[in-house]
């Protein structure tokens, strides 16, 4: 297989796949690689809008890091459904509990981000389901 394109299959599989399960080391893997592009785009627009005011300067650099930034948010708001979802199985909840975790993320309530990250610190060390459940057997390529 070409490497592009093996490299792709692989892409898709492990961030865009919403079948299976996936185990706890992996996960907390894949939503690392997930989040740091997304805090540091954050940032990054952050320090070029508000502290370097570079807007008025440089507005194409301004738009150049605000179209990353979109790209990486709508990939974020794939992938961590996806990915949450197939964790829920590993431990033997429905993937529809994943759309909890969007749910906490994005509401409005003040403080309600930290309970959506103290649910993905859980979703990082539960242990999954040993054996089979219904949602499939255990994932073999978790660490």
């Amino acid at each position: 297989m070409h490497p592009i394109k093996k490299f792709l299959t692989e892409f898709l599989d492990d961030y865009l796949s919403y079948s299976g399960r996936l185990g706890r080391n992996r996960y907390s893997k894949l939503i690392f690689k997930v989040w740091l592009p997304l805090v540091v785009t954050v940032f990054l627009e952050s320090l070029i809008v508000d502290v370097w005011e570079l807007g008025a300067r440089f507005p194409h650099t301004v738009t150049f890091v605000r179209v990353i930034m979109f790209s990486v948010t709508a990939f974020a708001w794939i992938a961590v459904p996806c990915l949450t979802a197939r964790r829920m199985r590993d431990i033997g909840k429905s993937g529809w509990w994943a759309w909890l975790l969007i749910a906490v993320l994005l509401s409005p309530i003040p403080g309600s981000w930290l309970i959506g990250f103290l649910l993905l610190a859980w979703l990082s060390y539960k242990d999954g389901d040993k054996g089979a459940n219904k949602y499939g057997k255990p994932p073999d390529d978790d660490d």
